[in-house]
């Protein structure tokens, strides 16, 4: 079995802590058509800035192809195309946005390999990754090369051992300069607990950032989910599945630190519709 996506070393420790915590108001809907094109359609309000924003996307397989032709309430059209059936284990994705800029990507899979890579020639641009799986163990590093300059940026590496019903991953950006972490473990059925750490070291000052989260399943159709971290910014999540084609996410924030200050808590309500 090939290890994961480097980015998704720790992926459950990291969903769990950030997944869900959605503080926009976004409704989203979905639709097939007959002819087999995917309709998906979102309306959002940000959080950040109250601006309201609409995205309409179509999918459709086309010779082997996967094309998404994606447009938005500013009239900006992308495109994206996957082939992922010329040899086995390789996935090619091609990205153009409505002034024609072109990223290539590149993800191919082995039994103990996991290589991806993004091409962008506007920006004379490469990034690489890999990930390498032994056991229980998988490790990778990433990086990139500017071939316009000719820099080799910084490796980054990260690590994840898993046992029984844990993981722990421990990543290092620019040789220790930021140091980072995620634990994770289901302590019973349908209830998990993680542990966040990130440390950076810049100039002789040290910061240390921690978040500690758990999450429950209260049965097949809801979910609760909460978290803190270490300057008291607590943050809560529900979800409900509603019916089969209807799902609702509710997200609150809340600066305990700052209780009176009035833009330092947030409200979100996200529905999802699969028609």
């Amino acid at each position: 079995m090939a290890p994961p996506k480097f980015k998704d070393l720790g992926k459950k420790g990291n969903d769990l802590l950030g997944e869900d915590y959605d503080f926009d108001h976004k409704f989203e809907v979905k639709s097939k058509l007959a002819n087999g094109i995917e309709i998906k359609s979102t309306i959002k309000q940000s959080a950040k800035d109250g601006m309201l924003s609409a995205v309409l996307e179509g999918k459709r397989s086309v010779m082997n192809m996967d094309c998404t032709l994606k447009t938005t309430h500013q009239m900006e059209p992308s495109l994206a195309v996957e082939h992922s059936k010329l040899l086995p284990g390789l996935k090619l994705r091609l990205d153009t946005d409505s002034k024609l800029n072109s990223t290539l990507a590149a993800d191919y899979k082995l039994d103990n390999l996991m290589i991806t890579s993004k091409i962008n020639p506007a920006k004379a641009n490469i990034d690489i990754d890999a990930a390498f799986g032994l056991g229980s163990l998988n490790a990778g590093v990433k990086t990139a090369y500017n071939y316009g300059k000719g820099s080799l940026a910084t490796p980054e590496l990260s690590a994840e051992f898993k046992v029984d019903a844990y993981s722990v991953q421990v990543g290092c950006k620019n040789f220790g300069e930021s140091i980072s972490g995620v634990v994770h473990t289901e302590i019973s059925k349908g209830t998990e607990v993680a542990l966040s750490f990130e440390q950076t070291s810049k100039n002789k000052n040290t910061d240390l950032n921690l978040a500690i989260g758990a999450a429950w399943q209260i049965d097949k159709d809801s979910s609760f989910k909460a978290k803190v971290d270490k300057d008291a910014m607590m943050c809560v999540s529900y979800v409900q599945q509603v019916r089969p084609d209807l799902k609702i996410k509710v997200a609150g924030q809340i600066q305990a630190a700052k209780l009176t200050a009035g833009n330092a808590h947030r409200f979100g309500i996200t529905a999802l519709w699969n028609m």
